[in-house]
């Protein structure tokens, strides 16, 4: 899976986007003195610290599939340089504008972004969302990532499970098992681990045999797998998840009892 570039304020709120998501993010943050915009020093081998910070960038920026930039200030003057860079280059940018904390920190939303972003805002791939809070940025990123990295059943899986009245909203998409094995969703707190098996993925006999072997593991570690076929979900996603609902509405039960 390659990866995406994550732009915004090196500070803040950023990181907190991209908790419960797969581990497919990439940004210069943290870079030696990055975290600290010190574009004072001098490495007397490597050339300045900001020429550093540029290769850098430039090295793991064109590993990536597409930006998304979350701003909510109007100093993040490497983000713009970034989103621009990344715009000359034909990607994709989804720039994310946080107008409430714009308004907490720096006065009047709308003249930050007309003064600062206005030009960014119009570059060729880049895409703007205004938000009102952090949790509707953070969903919406959630959701651009499940729109370019889920596959067509996973999206009706997931939009089954975000029904208002399917109860185990606390759930995982792409959730690593030990860095060996990433379950489509997981319910860590229930152990439970849904895979969708789509016909072109799991129709060879090694395919299934690797299938075996990773439930085995899991099963090893305490985890329970219930699995749905492509043509399952097609035909009947709602009754997929009720059949999912019970098994973790029964294994609560248990836990409430051996407790």
């Amino acid at each position: 899976m390659s990866k995406i570039y994550l732009a915004g304020k090196v500070r803040g709120n950023k990181t907190e986007l991209i908790k419960g998501l797969p581990d497919f993010f990439v940004s210069s943050d943290g870079y030696k003195g990055h975290g600290d915009h010190d574009w004072s020093d001098f490495d007397h081998h490597f050339g300045s610290l900001q020429s550093q910070v540029e290769e850098h960038f430039i090295n793991i920026w064109m590993k990536c599939d597409f930006m998304i930039a979350y701003l909510d200030e109007s100093t993040s003057y490497g983000s713009i340089a970034e989103i621009a860079w990344n715009s000359a280059r034909g990607k994709k940018t989804y720039l994310i504008i946080d107008t409430n904390h714009a308004k907490k920190k720096r006065g009047e939303y709308r003249k930050i972004f007309y003064d600062e972003y206005w030009f960014i805002s119009n570059f060729p791939g880049v895409e703007v969302y205004e938000t009102n809070n952090f949790e509707d940025s953070k969903k919406l990123v959630h959701n651009i990532i499940y729109e370019h990295y889920l596959s067509p059943i996973e999206k009706m899986f997931n939009e089954e499970l975000q029904k208002g009245d399917f109860p185990y909203k606390n759930y995982e998409i792409q959730y690593d098992i030990d860095n060996k094995y990433r379950l489509d969703f997981a319910f860590p707190e229930f152990q439970i681990a849904v895979e969708l098996d789509g016909h072109d993925y799991h129709k060879t006999k090694d395919q299934r045999t690797s299938d075996s072997q990773r439930d085995r593991y899991l099963l090893s570690k305490g985890w329970v797998t219930i699995r749905f076929t492509g043509t399952e979900i097609y035909h009947n996603t709602s009754g997929c998840v009720d059949e999912l609902c019970h098994l973790i509405t029964d294994t609560n039960e248990r836990m409430v009892i051996d407790e």
